[in-house]
């Protein structure tokens, strides 16, 4: 696995709190949740198909992940 995968893996292990923001690729913000019991959960139903990205921020770290909505 990559490098930059090592500190989502230890968020998911520990279950830390930690919220996401999905951007589209004009940099808006579609959809914000808050993880529960180390989990989230986005609804991506509304979206048009393209791409995004995730931007996870726990503590002072953001990990930022390119999507696919289809």
């Amino acid at each position: 696995a990559a490098s930059s995968d090592y500190p989502l893996r230890d968020v998911y292990k520990r279950q830390i709190e930690y919220s996401v923001e999905l951007f589209d690729k004009d940099q808006n913000i579609v959809k914000t949740s808050q993880s529960v019991l180390g989990k989230v959960e986005l609804i991506t139903e509304s979206l048009q198909p393209g791409t995004y990205f995730l931007h996870i921020h726990f503590g002072k770290e953001v990990i930022i992940k390119q999507i696919m909505v289809k």
